[in-house]
């Protein structure tokens, strides 16, 4: 099992945008980015093979697709 206590104490910002413009990034030193582009079908897929599976990720997920309900 793994540990995250450091993320348990951070506020973690969530944004949603569909018109984005790829640019060049300036990541910190300590940060990595993987670019993927997925329907909602291949989140939740991927979601369900257990390939994404950390919390931060899932609450996100779970805001956006509540994102229209009332």
């Amino acid at each position: 099992m793994l540990h995250a206590t450091a993320f348990a104490m951070k506020c973690v910002m969530v944004y949603f945008s569909n018109e984005l413009i790829e640019q060049q990034a300036s990541p910190d030193d300590s940060e990595e980015f993987d670019i993927l582009y997925l329907t909602t079908h291949q989140i939740n897929q991927t979601i369900q093979k257990g390939e994404i599976w950390d919390g931060m990720t899932l609450a996100a997920w779970t805001l956006y697709l509540s994102k229209d309900a009332p």
